[in-house]
């Protein structure tokens, strides 16, 4: 795996762009995430010329762990400990998604009642997905 600081691409960029302008090939698309991530800027830059990127950090995988791999037909069934569990892990991943943009205030009794009424309608979804989309009614 390649690892790029963000003046290694910024350097591959120009190069890649000053190549261009000389009339030489282009590489053929590859299948790394990061140097997707330099022809896409490359690409931006071309249709855009002489406008500086957008910055933009390159796309990564993220895994769900713990009680958010649970379906929400769990969520549903759950007594009241487990339930206490399955809420705490969607409070944890709101606060964080609270912690890199703000959110609507709330309470704990209005986001696990979001999260029944969601899963209640989307029973086979999990409960990361159920805390994503509140997440994203919470922007609103």
């Amino acid at each position: 795996m390649h690892s790029l600081t963000r003046a290694s691409a910024i350097l591959i960029v120009g190069l890649v762009l000053s190549s261009a302008s000389s009339g030489s090939a282009q590489p053929p698309p590859t299948s790394d995430p990061q140097m997707r991530y330099l022809e896409e800027a490359l690409r931006w830059q071309k249709e855009h010329p002489g406008v500086q990127p957008p910055t933009v950090a390159p796309r990564f995988q993220s895994y769900t762990y713990g009680q958010g791999t649970l379906s929400c037909g769990q969520w549903l069934q759950a007594g009241n400990t487990d339930r206490f569990i399955y809420i705490a892990w969607v409070l944890g991943f709101v606060t964080r998604a609270n912690s890199s943009e703000a959110l609507q205030a709330t309470d704990r009794a209005a986001m696990e009642q979001w999260v029944n009424n969601y899963c209640a309608g989307n029973p086979l979804d999990n409960i990361s997905g159920a805390a994503e989309r509140l997440v994203a009614a919470l922007r609103k």
